[in-house]
């Protein structure tokens, strides 16, 4: 899914997708629009989720939650803010 870093064109799915994410959001900030791009990596495994961008010694379990206004989402899953692809790269 990550692939390596170097030569460009051997980055897996999630490096592609993420830096697809910057080319557009710097593309289309000259027209007055303001993104913020949050990132969350979650791990389903026997039926178990894992939020990746914990502690990695003591990984924090994840419950999945349903709210009428937010919809489903993950409680306890951290997300972070970042402006660009290298700044995700030091959590992936």
């Amino acid at each position: 899914m990550q692939g390596k870093d170097d030569p460009p064109e051997l980055r897996g799915v999630i490096p592609h997708a993420i830096n697809h994410i910057f080319e557009f959001v710097n593309a289309t900030k000259d027209g007055g629009h303001e993104f913020l791009v949050r990132c969350s990596y979650l791990e389903i495994y026997n039926e178990e989720l894992t939020d990746l961008l914990g502690d990695p010694k003591n990984p924090p379990k994840c419950e999945i939650k349903e709210d009428p206004q937010k919809g489903f989402y993950f409680h306890i899953m951290r997300y972070f803010p970042y402006n660009s692809y290298i700044f995700i790269k030091a959590y992936l």
